[in-house]
């Protein structure tokens, strides 16, 4: 819950403008729609969406240096931001074109629980909580069974103790044996948080890997190890997990891309506060988790594919859940053009998701600035039947 009080005057920012609108439509190949500094090739075709996605993307077109925008839409406000440890500065998500630069209105709010990292705090050690919830880091977040725990939980945290797995009182420890989390502790789970030290072996949230696709590797080998374990879990936190780059050894980064593999299902949404033991506690609106296909550096080099599907069958349980993707560029040519090298897949079809030869379940995920020769978004060939449930 949020208590915001005392609404202040609104002021101009002049901020650079966008060269079109945001988002893409799964399997559509018509309507041209580039970020920002993100040309495709002539005669590209991009998939767009009706639905402006810009929240998740906004902070990364802030350049308060202005652009000419002429006709174009105003659509790329700058981050929320905290100008003091009570005050939020909050941007209109649309603006208006003023002597030839994007200019966005904004209102500064009081926040009862102070600001922190953009965004004012829910809640303190003593109040701003629903019964139930408890406050951690300004934060409100659920008991270890919210459903069943109730007001109990705030109970034993009050006593430096947590409410057992099944919501029935106070222990002084319910934690599940590592790599392993749920109610019945049976859940074969790898944690990933983008913002671990390093080094961790990705069993606990204190231990978290660094990038998504090691916790696939590392949930990939737990199944193979174990003939118990029919599927591994990726718990990813919260963050801006960037392709670009992130795969060892890569001669060509425009390749890099997140692989999924049979039995194992990744989700996005999590705090990575460490209080998380079973799955629904993710929220993927309140901790949006981005897979990022742009170089960190120029966003006008992008991956070919942010996530890449192969070889993949309905019974393999795999799951992708709760992401935000955005940023691939499938731009590339034709294999009649250029024949693929080996291991390669289609390079002009699925900027966000392509799939070769894989049917799975793609759930609750949204698809923001992605391109392609043909569908930006999401690109399905040699039989994949997805079942795409809950997307944008």
């Amino acid at each position: 819950m949020k208590r915001y009080f005392a609404l202040v005057a609104s002021v101009l920012a002049v901020v650079a403008c966008s060269s079109g609108t945001n988002g893409d439509n799964i399997n559509v190949e018509t309507n041209t729609n580039q970020r920002p500094g993100n040309e495709t090739d002539p005669g590209t075709e991009t998939g767009t969406h009706s639905t402006d996605d810009s929240d998740s993307s906004s902070s990364d077109t802030d350049t308060e240096t202005g652009s000419a925008c002429e006709d174009e839409e105003c659509v790329w406000p700058p981050p929320d931001s905290c100008e003091d440890d009570v005050t939020l500065r909050v941007y209109a998500e649309l603006g208006t074109c003023e002597n030839g630069v994007c200019a966005y209105s904004h209102e500064e709010i009081t926040c009862g629980y102070g600001c922190d990292k953009g965004a004012c705090n829910e809640c303190d050690e003593t109040s701003g909580c629903d019964g139930g919830d408890y406050c951690e880091g300004g934060t409100c977040v659920p008991c270890i069974v919210d459903e069943q725990c109730g007001q109990s939980c705030a109970d034993c945290t009050a006593e430096g103790q947590v409410c057992d797995r099944e919501g029935t009182g106070c222990v002084d420890d319910a934690s599940c044996p590592d790599g392993f989390a749920g109610t019945d502790c049976e859940a074969c789970v790898r944690f990933v948080d983008v913002a671990a030290p390093g080094g961790g072996n990705g069993l606990t949230w204190d231990e978290a890997l660094g990038d998504v696709q090691s916790g696939i590797g590392a949930a990939a080998a737990a199944v193979e190890a174990d003939d118990a374990i029919d599927v591994c879990e990726v718990w990813v936190a919260k963050g801006t997990y960037e392709i670009w780059g992130s795969v060892t050894g890569s001669q060509n980064p425009r390749h890099d891309t997140i692989l999924l593999k049979p039995h194992v299902a990744v989700y996005g949404g999590f705090s990575g506060m460490g209080n998380e033991a079973v799955r629904h506690h993710k929220d993927p609106d309140l901790y949006p988790t981005i897979l990022w296909g742009y170089e960190s550096t120029s966003s006008q080099n992008r991956v070919y594919h942010v996530v890449t599907a192969r070889d993949i069958e309905p019974d393999d349980d795999v799951v992708l859940d709760g992401f935000v993707i955005t940023g691939g560029l499938a731009n590339g040519p034709l294999p009649e053009e250029e024949p693929l090298g080996e291991g390669e897949v289609l390079r002009h079809v699925g900027g966000g998701v392509v799939n070769i030869s894989a049917s799975y379940l793609i759930e609750g995920c949204r698809f923001v600035d992605n391109a392609a020769r043909g569908a930006g978004a999401l690109a399905n060939h040699e039989g994949s039947a997805p079942i795409v449930r809950g997307c944008l």
